[in-house]
């Protein structure tokens, strides 16, 4: 594409790139890119085996042929995939007397599954993280055994659309909330995994209109969140005999809410992101107004999600082609103009390699500040942003958020 052909957008974002290019060897301790043959819509780390170093890393995507021309659509099987990424880090990184070895690195992908359907989310159960479920185009959600390669998935039948909206309980095996485009909220008791197919245990008139995102709280087996395009952020109890009544509920943006996270240190903490370009921070003991709103995404927010490892980070990912690292213990601190004019205080890492929307991004479990996100023009990308970027961060009470 000639410049002149370029939006202004395009164009910010290209300039932005190659900004970033030239910068990036001293932002990040580790730096690996791999131009997938078809995008991701989605992508998580997978907890290590015992016996492996921190060099080896697992990851899980899938592959979507929504965008691809319609020849290629209609003869390319989609697949859900593992994968291992060896990235090395070593001393000569850690003094950076060669800073270009951080871009080394090898993906290989070590098991794949035939998928029904471009994959729209995939996410492991935490008991047994060889136990995949995924959302397609289709209204069913497939369960897939990674270590059962050949065996047909699971079934799970109570949706009407397909949808996105996907999460594991990792209080209760075998428990698992997907939400669709139907405005419902469908939750599944697998027990055992003896049967090929099982309907909803409890269904959730949950939104009015396509549900984005759900999550179950940290802590509590009965307590889930869902966000929609009705712009409400809603809080559900499964024990509850109204299914059609959410146990909290609040209008949470001015566009459709997108996305949302509980933190696992603080589990009355919550964001949302949303199309109106915002992450809300929310307390469910005071649910009216927000704690905070996040502000510097220039586009739709689609992924938040809490540091597992930091209390008071979490990463947003946008369509603006970027992912964030913010900070709420930032929240308010002073500035310089210089450092206003580069983003709000809160504000503490940006990440610019890619060059089209963000479609997934996920925290390493294990390791610190290092995330691994896809976005719609087939790149993965796997950083972890370098040791002096952060310094330890501090346990922030609930008053210093008010």
């Amino acid at each position: 594409m000639a410049s002149e052909d370029l939006s202004e957008e395009e164009r910010q974002t290209k300039e932005d790139h190659l900004v970033w290019e030239t910068n990036s060897d001293f932002l990040y301790d580790r730096l690996f890119e791999e131009e997938l043959t078809l995008p991701s819509l989605t992508v998580q780390w997978m907890p290590s085996r015992p016996g492996e170093d921190d060099d080896h890393q697992r990851l899980l995507f899938g592959t979507s042929t929504f965008d691809a021309d319609s020849e290629m659509a209609a003869t390319t099987e989609n697949y859900l995939m593992i994968a291992q990424l060896y990235q090395p880090y070593t001393k000569a990184k850690q003094e950076l007397s060669d800073p270009y070895l951080r871009k080394e690195g090898t993906l290989t992908i070590e098991k794949k599954i035939k998928h029904r359907g471009e994959v729209n989310k995939a996410r492991y159960m935490p008991q047994n993280p060889m136990r995949v479920a995924s959302r397609s185009s289709d209204a069913d959600v497939f369960v897939s055994y990674f270590d059962k390669p050949k065996e047909e998935p699971i079934i799970l039948h109570g949706h009407t659309e397909e949808g996105y909206a996907l999460a594991w309980n990792i209080e209760k095996s075998g428990q698992l909330l997907s939400g669709a485009h139907d405005g419902l909220v469908c939750l599944w008791e697998l027990g055992d995994f003896s049967r090929k197919s099982y309907k909803a245990h409890l269904t959730f008139k949950a939104h009015a209109g396509p549900v984005a995102d759900v999550e179950w709280q940290p802590n509590n087996e009965f307590v889930f969140g869902s966000v929609g395009d009705d712009r409400k952020f809603n809080v559900w109890d499964t024990r509850s005999e109204n299914k059609d009544t959410p146990a909290q509920t609040v209008t949470a943006h001015e566009g459709d809410v997108n996305c949302m996270s509980f933190n696992t240190y603080n589990p009355y903490l919550c964001l949302t992101g949303s199309s109106d370009k915002t992450v809300k921070l929310w307390d469910l003991r005071h649910f009216d107004q927000p704690l905070h709103v996040f502000e510097h995404h220039k586009d739709e927010v689609f992924q938040v999600q809490w540091a597992p490892l930091h209390e008071t980070y979490f990463l947003s990912g946008s369509t603006d082609a970027r992912v964030f690292i913010w900070n709420v213990s930032d929240i308010g601190a002073q500035q310089t103009f210089e450092d206003a004019e580069d983003g709000p205080a809160e504000l503490s890492f940006q990440h610019a390699g890619h060059m089209a929307r963000i479609e997934d991004a996920s925290w390493n479990p294990e390791l610190p500040f290092y995330i691994s996100s896809v976005d719609a023009d087939n790149s993965l990308q796997c950083w972890q942003t370098a040791k002096d970027m952060f310094e330890e961060d501090a346990v922030v009470s609930d008053s210093e958020l008010e």
